[in-house]
């Protein structure tokens, strides 16, 4: 759906009922977009629980997508760590035939969009960290922030059991 212009408003949805994975991935793409002057808001259908309040609270008042403002017109949505439309909960609704890309790491899930999904990757942070790194390269970022950094492990740590489970790599 590129139209010939820059895009510089983004949507970056998550899955409902967020876990570490999700809600750090969607955060990191947030911060990697906004570093490059854009602007960019996650979007979930339920909010971030209380136990990952420090992925979001300073970053973003509100998930829900009755948080965003009223004039905010996306050009481009992604979606990450959301293998299925139904995970989206009532934002498929919302969004159903608008979203540009899925981003995620599990191989049984169901196409939405145009796709980025590698399942051997251990989390939907993993996929991220290359993308991060060739968004900061393009752009002229330099290292990325810690503050990224943080959120990228946060996401991997999350979803390989703090790198106990077998699928750790």
């Amino acid at each position: 759906r590129y139209t010939g212009h820059e895009r510089e408003r983004y949507i970056i949805l998550f899955h409902t009922h967020p876990d570490g994975d999700a809600t750090a991935s969607a955060f990191a793409l947030k911060e990697i977009i906004e570093l490059t002057g854009r602007r960019a808001f996650c979007v979930c259908d339920s909010e971030v629980p209380e136990r990952l309040s420090f992925v979001s609270d300073k970053r973003q008042k509100s998930v829900l997508y009755t948080s965003l403002p009223d004039d905010y017109q996306p050009d481009c949505i992604i979606s990450v760590d959301t293998a299925s439309a139904s995970q989206l909960g009532e934002l498929y609704d919302v969004y159903e035939g608008k979203i540009d890309l899925m981003i995620d790491h599990h191989s049984n899930g169901t196409y939405y969009a145009d796709h980025y999904v590698h399942p051997e990757c251990s989390a939907c942070g993993e996929v991220l960290y290359d993308i991060i790194l060739g968004i900061a390269r393009k752009f002229g970022i330099g290292e990325l922030p810690l503050s990224v950094k943080e959120l990228i492990y946060t996401a991997i740590s999350a979803d390989t059991g703090c790198f106990r489970y077998n699928n750790t790599t």
